[in-house]
């Protein structure tokens, strides 16, 4: 008696064919992920390079330094801080405002705003400014102990991967500011 055998060789090739069918399925959604991954990963990274500059750019124009130019009144070498240390942003002088007050809670109306630092000048005293218990602007052309630089910084932090950078052409918005006291003797530190 013969034995017959029998082949499945049609089986075979389907189950080839739906592993690639599925493997082509899962492809863009693993892709997707991975790209999203690795940009969370970015922005974190450059949020945290330019939350750090900031600190920095206010620990140096906090203080006088060393130089016959006050560091607190050194505009460029505020901005030029934040540039250095958060150079994978994309930051530029442009996206970093730099301004004193006295102390006092800062609202939309500029009368309380001591001065100014513009991008590529030196401080310039707000000609609007009034002095706490005053009614009339009296600007004032020193920084005193206990006035405040503020430091803001705006900028589009723009994404690593193609396919996210398509989705969003200008990037992530990140906006951050804060302020810390001037010591003009030096013994805030």
């Amino acid at each position: 008696m013969a034995r017959m055998t029998h082949r499945r060789p049609a089986r075979r090739a389907k189950s080839k064919g739906q592993g690639l069918v599925e493997f082509a399925l899962v492809l863009p959604i693993l892709l997707l992920l991975l790209m999203g991954v690795v940009d969370f990963g970015w922005i974190v990274f450059n949020y945290a390079q330019l939350q750090n500059s900031l600190r920095e750019a206010l620990r140096y124009g906090s203080v006088p330094g060393y130089d016959a130019t006050p560091q607190y009144v050194q505009c460029d070498g505020i901005r030029q801080r934040i540039i250095d240390l958060a150079p994978f942003s994309g930051v530029r002088a442009a996206n970093i405002s730099v301004t004193y007050d006295d102390g006092r809670p800062v609202t939309t109306d500029n009368t309380l705003l001591v001065g100014a630092c513009p991008a590529g000048g030196s401080y310039s005293a707000n000609t609007a400014y009034v002095p706490f218990g005053e009614t009339t602007a009296q600007p004032r052309l020193v920084i005193r102990a206990g006035d405040r630089v503020v430091i803001g910084i705006d900028v589009n932090v723009r994404f690593l991967t193609p396919f996210i950078h398509t989705l969003a052409p200008s990037g992530m918005h990140i906006q951050l500011g804060a302020s810390r006291t001037i010591f003009p003797d030096g013994l805030g530190l």
